[in-house]
């Protein structure tokens, strides 16, 4: 077996350790894994595939993994120059109650999304998006469309 396939089936199961645990490091292995890969396609000795792995694993991990890390965790900031949240100012139903104290749940276009409010809302009862919480851009806070609260 040659080295570019070895280089390969190492940087897929990589992948595939990062798809089962996802801690955001090992898939930097799979990026250099096929750095090396393409290094042995182009016929350079096991040096320079080694080399390629390490430097290619270190610099992605270097330059990606805090991004990468805050974007699949749902809590990206927005930067200045960033315009809000693409909900924000979609309507929806709410399809599990919300209520100050507890998170509940909206539908907005057939996706179902987290959502609090600061004051209760029933269910079937339409709200509009405000934004998202500060430190969680993956849960909407909502209010209802007409002030009462009534569908």
């Amino acid at each position: 077996m040659s080295a570019t396939v070895l280089w390969v089936i190492g940087g897929v199961l990589c992948a595939l350790v990062e798809l089962a645990a996802p801690l955001m490091v090992v898939i930097f292995f799979a990026f250099g894994a096929l750095a090396a890969a393409v290094t042995a396609w182009l016929g350079h000795g096991l040096d320079w595939q080694i080399g390629s792995f390490i430097a290619v694993s270190i610099l992605s991990l270097a330059l990606l993994r805090r991004h990468a890390k805050v974007f699949f965790s749902g809590r990206a900031k927005r930067g200045e120059d960033e315009g809000a949240h693409p909900m924000v100012g979609r309507s929806g139903v709410v399809s599990k109650i919300i209520t100050p104290v507890e998170p509940g749940e909206v539908d907005i276009g057939g996706s179902f999304w987290r959502a609090t409010s600061v004051r209760p809302v029933d269910c079937g009862v339409q709200v509009r998006v405000l934004g998202t919480l500060p430190d969680d851009a993956l849960t909407l806070c909502v209010e209802p469309l007409r002030p009462d609260g009534d569908r």
